[in-house]
């Protein structure tokens, strides 16, 4: 029988995604693995290029104006006038950008005085009429247009037409800006604030950045859109979408204050009636997020999305561009808000600290919103996904490698299993108190982090060293396995553990082990702490334990084999127990031993009946018609022992 679950914590005694590509005639399911191999896909010809983040820019970018020309109904022509202000951060000579060497530039001024520049490998030079000192802030004024490159496929910049309309629209993640805008592309610099003014034609939206300050007619074939975004920003999180949409809002509404934010959705015309319905799930998902992570990075603007026709998702800071609402991808690019945007990973090797976060806030919005069955069918899904092969870490040690940084089982899978189990070992508390530090921390809020930072703020709160920790399952390769033997003898139960782990670039995981004891008086959760390959556990619990499980909520990576035997209990083959179910009286029989006692207790273990049976019968009946309908558990107290055996009153 089940009762309540006691925690205890016992020290070692001896050491030894379904996606639908939304709008096009003949729309193929998209499965999130197939979501996340095409996200590595979009990469793959920036990483070909060069490494962005090698380069010594020299200066900070402090503001951004783009005044850009686009109409998807003719052609994908861009024309553009972007504006860059700027703070030198050593003596400055020449200013260098990076843009697509396919875009035309016609001039560069400053202060209406035109600039020598040149344009070559992708980066633009220009020469500044006078060295900028170190600390003093200038700026100046591109003018360029052309045909920028689609890209590797999915596209840096698209123009595309779904069922009603056409559509140019931009990804840029992580080297495709510079082939739409002028920028400085790397992870070392977010543009403190920038405007996007986009021109086009009638009958189009545009969706972007921050907040629409101005819609507004030019003339009769023209309307300007005006956005302001003053929240830091990564060149690769800058976007615009240009289509037929239809925009609506909902508005999100927090239980710790009154003000609210808006959920600003521009969506195809065909898409209106679902995504009305559909977006809504974006609300109580961002109450989770702001509650549990601290308040929404982007509060003063607003979230929202924008539909656009790649496969998949992508988290342009406070407006999302997406396929569909799904509810994992719409959870997945919430989450990217806080981990991603507000803080960007600081190199492409960490880049787990944006895509492990969203998977395992993903899962977390079933732990939250749907309920504990569904976290821990998620969780299992996981884990049986990361343990389909035995090797790989979270650590990609190659970044030139699109399949290897992008490996849904290691970056994030394993990733967001590693977060799991990282607050596992703190304890729900102390992690998340950890991770708002993480995100708030002045070093880190609305700019970069690595994985070192992470750890430091982790080992910080929690006033522990987490080195080991991150060595086995970060860097390391793998997870353990475990073979666990049980015996319990009166109200002793032994525990032998063995671990061995499937790859050997770990020789043994330092981690807490939690193991069930299910029993007839109730169920006791043990946390094992084993400090070597092989351990023993004793301890003393009050039930009979009829099994053990391993790890029964879901909180390790790890395989197990778990088996033992109640040595109180003998076998129930002896006893034979019918009908069953059974109404009015129940037939026990023994094999080759006398019964001398029956009890019945019900599922919650209380004591419902006793019969003495005469000593010299192997057997007899049993009235049970005092007992309701339901599972009873029948005590069996006969010459050879004591047994334990189910039956059930209809």
């Amino acid at each position: 029988m089940h009762g309540s679950r006691k925690s205890i914590t016992f020290i070692i005694l001896t050491t030894a995604v379904m996606l639908l590509s939304t709008g096009k005639a003949g729309a193929q399911l998209l499965t999130g693995e197939e979501l996340i191999k095409s996200e590595g896909r979009r990469w793959d010809q920036g990483f070909r290029l060069r490494n962005f983040n090698r380069i010594d820019y020299g200066y900070d970018m402090h503001f951004q104006r783009l005044r850009l020309t686009v109409n998807p109904a003719a052609s994908s022509q861009l024309e553009g006038r972007v504006s860059l202000h700027f703070r030198a951060l050593r003596n400055l000579d020449t200013l260098v950008c990076d843009l697509r060497d396919n875009l035309t530039v016609h001039g560069i001024q400053r202060a209406g005085l035109p600039l020598n520049f040149s344009h070559r490998q992708h980066r633009l030079y220009i020469a500044l009429p006078a060295s900028v000192a170190a600390g003093g802030f200038d700026s100046l004024e591109i003018h360029y247009s052309g045909f920028p490159d689609r890209g590797n496929g999915f596209g840096y910049y698209v123009r595309d037409r779904h069922q009603t309309g056409d559509i140019i629209h931009t990804l840029s993640q992580p080297y495709g800006a510079p082939y739409w805008w002028p920028c400085m592309n790397s992870l070392s610099d977010k543009v403190d604030s920038i405007d996007i003014a986009v021109t086009t034609a009638k009958g189009f939206r545009v969706a972007s950045n921050g907040l629409l300050k101005e819609e507004r007619s030019l003339n009769d074939s023209e309307v300007l859109f005006h956005w302001q975004h003053r929240y830091p920003v990564a060149p690769y999180l800058v976007a615009i979408a240009v289509s037929n949409y239809v925009p609506y809002t909902d508005h999100a509404h927090f239980h710790d204050r009154p003000d609210s934010l808006p959920v600003l959705n521009y969506v195809f015309p065909q898409s209106f009636s679902s995504a009305r319905v559909e977006t809504k799930v974006t609300l109580p998902m961002l109450r989770m997020m702001d509650s549990l992570f601290g308040r929404y990075p982007f509060m003063k603007e607003k979230y929202g999305h924008a539909q656009f026709t790649w496969g998949g998702g992508m988290e342009h800071q406070t407006m999302s561009f997406m396929v569909n609402f799904s509810f994992d991808l719409t959870a997945h690019e919430l989450a990217h808000m806080w981990f991603g945007d507000a803080v960007t990973c600081g190199s492409w090797e960490d880049l787990w600290l944006n895509e492990g976060w969203a998977t395992y806030v993903n899962a977390l919005c079933y732990e939250f919103l749907q309920g504990p069955f569904d976290f821990q069918a998620r969780l299992r899904d996981m884990q049986r996904y990361v343990k389909s092969k035995p090797d790989g870490s979270v650590f990609p040690a190659d970044t030139q490698s699109i399949n290897r940084l992008f490996d849904g089982r290691l970056t994030y899978n394993k990733g967001a299993l590693v977060l799991h189990m990282l607050r596992w070992e703190m304890g729900d508390s102390l992690f998340f108190h950890a991770v708002r530090e993480y995100l708030s921390s002045p070093l880190h809020q609305y700019g970069f982090a690595r994985t070192a930072d992470f750890r430091r703020i982790m080992e910080a709160v929690s006033g522990r060293d987490l080195g080991w920790f991150f060595s086995d399952w970060y860097r390391g390769e793998g997870y353990p396995i475990y073979q666990i033997n049980w015996l319990q003898t009166g109200t002793r139960v032994k525990i032998q553990m063995r671990q061995t782990t499937s790859h050997p670039s770990v020789s043994f995981y330092d981690i807490k082990v939690p193991l069930l004891l299910r029993g007839m008086q109730g169920d006791t959760l043990l946390v094992l702490e084993p400090s070597g390959r092989e351990s023993a556990f004793e301890v003393d619990v009050n039930t009979q334990v009829t099994e053990a499980v391993f790890d029964p909520d879901a909180w390790l990576l790890a395989e197990a084999s778990v088996s033992g035997r109640n040595a109180n209990i003998p076998l129930e083959s002896d006893i034979r127990v019918f009908p069953n179910p059974a109404r009015g009286n129940i037939q026990v029989f023994a094999r080759m031993q006398r019964i001398e006692k029956v009890d019945v207790y019900d599922a919650g273990g209380r004591h419902c009946l006793s019969r003495q049976i005469p000593g010299d019968l192997y057997g007899g009946a049993v009235d049970i018609r005092t007992l309701s309908a339901g599972v009873y558990v029948m005590k069996v107290t006969a010459s050879g022992g004591v047994y334990f055996t189910k039956f059930e009153v209809q």
